[in-house]
């Protein structure tokens, strides 16, 4: 799954989506308390979700503007999920359109038959 971006949209997804994400990946892994098999797949969801922080983190050292974020379907798939329970403020709208869009692309791609 590929995902083309810009520096500043990526950058953006760094600094104020991956924080909220990475916090609400640890809830989930409490919040799953004894019970063992949603413990696995909270543990399992934020392992992916560290691999799709490391491959933004990658990208934003490079000195292109533009470029294609390749994600592996487990990634693109954790992402999207992710981003769906991503709670923004009204007044972001910048951020409320790039969660949307990356959303959007992300369904599309997903949906899309093989």
């Amino acid at each position: 799954m590929i995902l083309r971006t810009d520096r500043q949209d990526a950058r953006s997804m760094q600094q104020y989506f991956f924080p909220f994400l990475t916090e609400y990946c640890k809830t989930n892994i409490l919040n799953a308390g004894n019970d063992l098999e949603k413990k696995l797949i909270a543990k399992m969801i934020t392992g992916v979700f560290d691999l799709v922080k490391e491959r933004v983190d990658k990208k934003l050292c490079t000195h292109s503007e533009n470029f294609k974020l390749k994600f592996t379907d487990a990634e693109g798939i954790v992402l999207y999920k992710l981003l769906t329970v991503l709670p923004l403020p009204d007044q972001q709208f910048y951020l409320i359109q790039l969660r949307q869009n990356t959303i959007n692309h992300f369904h599309k791609l997903i949906c899309e038959p093989v």
